[in-house]
């Protein structure tokens, strides 16, 4: 016995009684060979492809059928089963002449749907609009007597008849008023007054001169006044000291060729120009970018930018 588990776990039951194991092997899938068949044949003039080596009729002996005959034959057959001649009318149909005609129908013309004219009362001329007399031209904003209605009269109201009013009020008020408004010295103070150079009460300054004081007043100097008026300098040397210098002499000097009057060429005949060149159709640079970067051998290869 395992003293190891005692009153801890408990054995575990055995599932066989001992006997072998047997190894179950699944038989193969596929007895034989597998089933092959020929290739397709796709069909054709030959007789490959078909069950039967010969080809056979439906009908042993069949003869050609010509339905142009056979139509023949039964329009024949139909009209052996006239007992008489065809029915004539007395009289055959009458065809329309035009559009809204009764030329040929039993009923005739309906009185109601005739396009002659009904008879209307007489004509009666409408009456003319409302005048103004004398007519009157703008919209009659900002102008006077341009409407219906009549300007209205003035009445005289004065303007300044509150402010009269208010003022005689005020001045009952101050006759009531004995003096001015009550103002207490009590109110709050900083230490330092505002104006740090104030003098304070109480305190007399010296009146003794300082020495810039006792200096003796200068002359007034006089301002330097030049002979001339000084000149601005206008592209040269005017109002300078020094000279403008000399100009050196152009050793490049351009020769100016002649027209020629008579050009003739060797043959004695007078030389004509061509005509002005026309101008041509010219590509721009990104499209000669493109066609550099992209042409018919590479157009495959190239990345393409856009999603499609």
């Amino acid at each position: 016995m395992d003293m190891d588990r005692i009153g801890l776990f408990s054995e575990m039951s055995y599932i066989t009684i001992g006997d072998t194991y047997k190894e179950h092997r699944p038989g193969p899938r596929i007895k034989g060979k597998n089933f092959y068949v020929p290739g397709e044949k796709k069909i054709s003039a030959t007789q490959a492809g078909y069950f039967t080596e010969t080809f056979s009729r439906v009908m042993d002996g069949e003869a050609y059928c010509d339905p142009v005959r056979l139509a023949r034959q039964y329009r024949q057959k139909e009209s052996k089963k006239n007992l008489g001649k065809e029915f004539i009318p007395s009289s055959g149909f009458k065809t329309s002449c035009g559009v809204g005609s009764y030329y040929g129908t039993i009923g005739g013309p309906v009185p109601a749907l005739s396009p002659t004219p009904k008879p209307a009362p007489p004509f009666k001329p409408s009456l003319r609009n409302i005048f103004t007399n004398p007519p009157k031209k703008g919209t009659g904003y900002g102008y006077a007597e341009v409407t219906l209605n009549p300007y209205p009269k003035y009445l005289s109201n004065p303007i300044s008849e509150c402010k009269a009013d208010y003022m005689k009020e005020y001045k009952h008020h101050k006759t009531l008023m004995k003096n001015g408004p009550f103002r207490l010295n009590m109110h709050p103070e900083d230490y330092f007054t505002v104006n740090p150079f104030k003098v304070p009460s109480g305190i007399t300054l010296s009146k003794h001169k300082t020495g810039e004081e006792k200096r003796k007043p200068l002359k007034p100097l006089k301002p330097f006044i030049p002979s001339s008026v000084g000149q601005k300098d206008g592209g040269m040397k005017a109002g300078t000291f020094d000279q403008y210098p000399t100009h050196s002499v152009n050793e490049y000097v351009k020769v100016k060729e002649g027209r020629p009057i008579h050009v003739v060429n060797k043959s004695g005949n007078v030389f004509v120009p061509l005509k002005q060149e026309k101008s041509r159709p010219t590509t721009s640079i990104l499209q000669q970018n493109i066609l550099k970067t992209m042409n018919s051998q590479n157009y495959k290869t190239i990345e393409s930018v856009m999603s499609y």
